[in-house]
């Protein structure tokens, strides 16, 4: 017997092909992935750097227009400075209206010097513009020999032809002095109000009022011993020597109501007295000394208040007295109203005001202790400013 098998009418059946053309489809299918995948990604690249592109336009243009204004006010402030030159050499009048300010980095602009204020120059253009000029950056001013008496300025005399305004360090003496050189220097600007808090005012009123006078004493006094015989307007250097210190740290006392751009302190590190691990050196505008302070920032919690038996403690037991100033050199002030502040005064030696301190935090803890001795005319000055600038 003999059986047939076929296929039905209109049926057909599809070959899957041989294993090497299944692998060339799906390989032809990955390589078209990666091509579109490498597309876009360099269409977001095209599209950053594009964008890039305009920033980096948009900065050089402004930075352009920067420039040329800068350029344009430099050309125009040297011709200024040219014309003036040329009315001075051919005789101009004196009263020409401009003052000639000098930097530190040579340059030179005409304006009008119309006030001094919280350590810089307000100036005015001669386009009428307003502007600051530090003192820091300021080499030497020229005051203009016309209408001075109008002038708002501390300084000194300026009626004298072409006079020049140095920078408060470069003025060594104050406006009214006479023709004996003072031994203690003062800034011309030391009369002049700077920032200070109520608090820090009242709280040196407080301290130094029963130990001095408003006044003004810049002579020297040769027996006023400050501290292990450093005598008063000492030089830095020798003070130096006979501490054993050196490499300080230096900043101004920049707060009121001490004189203005008069003081500044030398911090050194170390162990003095066997307890402080602190020194501040005040010196004037000279760099004389005139106030040493011993700090000790890491005191043992019971040790012992840095006072003598025969001063005046100003902490009474029972009776808050409001203090606020930590440090009377540095200028920092209490934070937490619950911290607590202690003075004591006295006269260790003569010609010298002694203020010890202990800060505690408003947990109790003794956090510093300091002590300080100030000669008598620097007391006598500070109540001087107290008195007659705030």
């Amino acid at each position: 017997m003999f059986l047939a098998f076929g296929c039905g009418k209109g049926t057909s059946v599809q070959d899957p092909g041989t294993p090497e053309t299944r692998n060339s489809n799906a390989s032809t299918d990955l390589a078209k992935e990666e091509t579109e995948r490498i597309r876009k990604e360099m269409d977001q690249l095209r599209e950053k750097n594009s964008t890039l592109q305009r920033r980096l336009d948009d900065t050089t243009r402004e930075s352009n227009e920067i420039v040329a204004k800068l350029m344009d006010d430099l050309a125009a402030s040297e011709r200024d400075v040219t014309e003036f030159r040329q009315q001075v050499e051919a005789g101009a009048e004196a009263e020409n209206e401009y003052d000639v300010i000098r930097f530190r980095t040579g340059r030179e602009i005409l304006c009008r010097v119309v006030a001094f204020e919280e350590n810089a120059f307000q100036i005015a253009l001669n386009n009428g513009a307003m502007r600051k000029a530090r003192v820091d950056d300021v080499e030497s001013i020229r005051i203009s020999t016309g209408a001075v008496e109008e002038r708002a300025t501390a300084g000194p005399d300026t009626s004298s032809a072409s006079p020049t305004l140095k920078t408060p360090e470069q003025q060594t003496t104050a406006p009214e002095n006479t023709q004996e050189e003072a031994a203690l220097v003062l800034s011309a600007f030391w009369n002049v109000k700077i920032p200070a808090s109520s608090q820090k005012i009242k709280d040196l009123q407080m301290l130094f009022s029963n130990y001095g006078s408003p006044q003004k004493d810049l002579s020297a006094h040769p027996d006023i011993e400050i501290f292990k015989g450093i005598t008063y307007l000492t030089p830095l250097a020798a003070a130096e020597e006979v501490l054993s210190v050196k490499l300080a740290e230096v900043k101004a006392i920049d707060f009121g109501p001490y004189p203005k751009n008069c003081f500044r302190y030398h911090q050194y590190k170390g162990n003095f007295e066997s307890l402080y691990n602190r020194l501040n050196i005040v010196t004037d505008s000279a760099g004389q000394v005139v106030a040493i302070q011993l700090v000790d920032t890491n005191p043992e919690q019971y040790g012992e208040f840095p006072s003598t038996a025969d001063w005046r403690d100003l902490h009474q037991p029972g009776r808050s007295v409001a203090w606020h100033l930590v440090n009377l050199v540095d200028g920092r002030h209490k934070g937490a109203s619950r911290a607590t502040l202690r003075f004591a005064t006295g006269r260790p030696r003569a010609g010298v005001v002694g203020v010890a301190g202990e800060f505690r935090t408003s947990k109790g803890d003794v956090s510093e202790r300091s002590i300080l001795y100030l000669a008598q005319p620097v007391v006598d000055l500070i109540l001087l400013t107290i008195r007659d600038v705030y």
